[in-house]
């Protein structure tokens, strides 16, 4: 078999999750990894045929204390937003972002996000932070959601 040994997580979401109101303080760090997504009831599925575009980047926060990697996941809006900011002169990689959430449904949800002033000082502590594999984090294959057709007794 091809097991191979995995790092071990330590208890929490590798993914930023707002909800209505609450909002994240966070340094992007990184290139974005575009890609194409459907959501079925196992997850998040690569489709670059059918599926929405959608981003993924590390967004470096403060978790008890620490500095960790984050994935912030979103839309083309978000991203709009952020080539905004870049257009306007600000590096993204060294800028420090707010991102709120307003909304609590698929429909109704916008995500606010506000650079603020100046650089912080400890840029170089916040860069050595592990950063995620975006590619790869929380997708589905999908030949796992399809149905297998097999005709006889499971030996089990």
């Amino acid at each position: 078999m091809g097991f191979k040994r995995m790092e071990k997580g330590n208890g929490t979401s590798s993914f930023i999750r707002l909800q209505d109101g609450e909002s994240i303080t966070t340094i992007l760090i990184g290139e974005p990894y575009y890609y194409k997504s459907v959501w079925s009831p196992d997850g998040e599925i690569l489709d670059e045929k059918n599926g929405k575009p959608k981003f993924r980047i590390n967004a470096i926060c403060k978790e008890n204390g620490v500095y960790v990697a984050k994935c912030l996941s979103s839309g083309p809006d978000m991203n709009d937003k952020i080539m905004a900011f870049e257009e306007e002169g600000y590096t993204v990689g060294e800028t420090v972002f707010v991102i709120k959430r307003h909304g609590s449904g698929k429909t109704n949800t916008k995500y606010e996000i506000v650079p603020k002033p100046g650089k912080p000082s400890n840029l170089d502590q916040i860069k050595a932070v592990k950063l995620l594999d975006l590619s790869s984090l929380g997708f589905q294959k999908s030949e796992v959601s399809e149905s297998i057709n097999f005709d006889g007794d499971i030996p089990f």
